[in-house]
């Protein structure tokens, strides 16, 4: 893909592409799996390059498109995991109902500054960053502008570490917290 007007070039590899999709009058079944690698991303502000992506979407569609049953939804990169599961339901008030659980786990940080365009972390170059995160969580009701589900969420950061190499600096953080939204009224 290549974009004159803004000089955007986009080059993805495919490297396996596996899809069944069961369709009947009421209802669309996809269990689809996509390997694909970044080998470029280039405009005149970001620069990515061999960034190796792997998605899976098992999920079943009703015939309107407005529900999704997923069962799994799960994108992975360098070791980097976030995936999906549940319901989400358009409603007829353009609304959204969610019944969903995520997550995300990064086993190593250093593997998301990897992936960050040079540009971005040019600043960073003085700080050595380690360590993992780990976050859970479910949205369960409604989502619509202003209107929020109720959110029950789980974050695990382990070992982070950021050295100040010119420094010989040290910050060391561990940290299991718990963050909760509810979306009801308090008279």
């Amino acid at each position: 893909f290549s974009d004159s007007t803004s000089r955007t070039i986009i080059n993805v590899d495919t490297i396996g592409i596996g899809a069944l999709a069961k369709i009947t009058d009421t209802t669309y079944d996809l269990n689809t799996k996509l390997n694909l690698l970044l080998s470029e991303y280039n405009d005149s502000a970001l620069t990515f390059s061999d960034i190796p992506l792997n998605i899976e979407l098992k999920a079943i569609s009703n015939a309107d498109f407005n529900r999704y049953d997923i069962d799994t939804l799960s994108i992975t990169s360098n070791d980097i995991f976030v995936g999906a599961s549940g319901l989400a339901e358009n409603l007829p008030d353009s609304s959204w109902n969610t019944d969903l659980i995520v997550g995300l786990d990064i086993p190593q940080i250093d593997n998301v500054l990897e992936m960050i365009p040079k540009s971005l972390v040019a600043g960073l170059k003085k700080y050595r960053i380690s360590g993992a995160v780990n976050f859970n969580g479910t949205a369960k009701g409604t989502y619509k502008d202003d209107i929020y589900p109720n959110i029950d969420a789980s974050l695990v950061l382990n070992d982070i570490r950021a050295i100040v190499l010119e420094q010989n600096a040290e910050v060391k953080l561990n940290m299991e917290t718990n963050l909760k939204y509810n979306s009801e009224k308090i008279a």
